[in-house]
């Protein structure tokens, strides 16, 4: 019996070392500050008709779309999946699913949120 509690001890010590590991290679994100991670599904175009854009990107001049590049990102908050708006980084060349640290903020209520670190890249070629 003690060489079966053992072999249990031994093997859930290893999936706790695995899951450290794997949580040790990720940034670390400002949560105590409100900052989330999330991942970009969806870039917004200036020629994109004005009622399919979100509600904070509706009352934006034509000529900031243009110069300015928006994205749909999603984020876990506490118990839900949730999206957001960002204004990518000027010099920045991200793609769908490059991840982001953000300062969420509604976009119903025509706020845009704030990224404040850029993660990492997916491999586009």
């Amino acid at each position: 019996m003690q060489q079966k509690a053992h072999c249990i001890l031994l093997i859930l010590s290893s999936a706790l070392t695995a899951c450290s590991t794997n949580f040790s290679q990720m940034s670390p994100i400002d949560f105590s500050h409100g900052k989330r991670r999330a991942l970009i599904t969806k870039f917004y175009t200036p020629d994109m008709p004005r009622e399919v854009l979100p509600p904070c990107l509706r009352p934006l001049p034509k000529k900031t779309l243009e110069e300015q590049q928006f994205a749909e990102v999603h984020y876990h908050g506490v118990r839900d999946a949730r999206k957001a708006v960002v204004a990518i980084p000027a010099g920045e060349n991200l793609h769908i699913g490059d991840e982001l640290e953000i300062a969420p903020e509604s976009c119903a209520a025509g706020q845009l949120s704030n990224v404040t670190r850029v993660l990492s890249f997916q491999n586009q070629e």
